[in-house]
């Protein structure tokens, strides 16, 4: 993920398909409230360690939004992960992140390289 696996402009898709869709619950600033887990810093990057980012998407899009799962359509799922990258501080690249599951295997959450 710490090589820019999404670009800027996904990113500011994912967030209005996030409010639209997802703020409600995990609110805008997506701090979560109760049982609804937040989606930024530790709590979210930290569970993540070690993970596919297509775990991550296959998760969203087969539960999220309740009640509506696969409703939002694999591109907009791709770019709600893209704006969560962005909203964690991952880095943008030059392309946007593939909505397909395969492609996303190989998109790990790891610690940053060092330099």
């Amino acid at each position: 993920v710490w090589s820019g696996v999404y670009t800027t402009t996904q990113a500011e898709r994912g967030r209005a398909a996030f409010e639209a869709s997802c703020a409600g619950c995990h609110r805008p600033d997506l701090s979560g409230r109760g049982p609804i887990p937040a989606l930024r810093g530790e709590d979210f990057t930290g569970e993540r360690h070690g993970q596919s980012v297509a775990d991550l998407y296959e998760l969203i899009r087969s539960t999220m939004p309740p009640g509506r799962p696969e409703s939002l359509g694999d591109d907009a799922y791709a770019d709600v992960v893209a704006f969560l990258l962005s909203a964690n501080a991952y880095p943008p690249g030059e392309g946007d992140l593939p909505s397909h599951e395969e492609a996303l295997r190989v998109i790990v959450f790891d610690e940053p390289a060092e330099e």
